[in-house]
């Protein structure tokens, strides 16, 4: 969806991050959070989850848990299989 930024929150090492990411050709914003903090605030400690928030970082959604509620929530119709997404692409990253 074009309409719909992505930004990951890992609590992996940069290092860790960026490979994998790049392995999996994500090109979206990853954040690093070093003591939970994302989490924290979010009071989540699950993964993969994800929310809708708004601009001024409000919350629209309830947690989704899980790849296929995580989809839902972000009005795909079946889930994403790792293996076809693309390849070769740099992720952005946030400092």
């Amino acid at each position: 969806r074009p309409d719909l930024q992505v930004l990951v929150i890992s609590r992996r090492d940069a290092e860790a991050c960026r490979a994998k990411a790049t392995a999996l050709g994500l090109t979206y914003p990853i954040v690093v959070q070093k003591q939970w903090e994302v989490s924290l605030k979010y009071g989540m400690f699950a993964t993969p989850i994800g929310y809708l928030i708004d601009e001024q970082g409000i919350l629209l959604s309830d947690v989704a848990v899980g790849v296929e509620s995580i989809l839902a929530l972000a009005g795909e119709p079946s889930p994403i299989e790792l293996d076809a997404l693309p390849t070769g692409k740099e992720p952005i990253w946030l400092k």
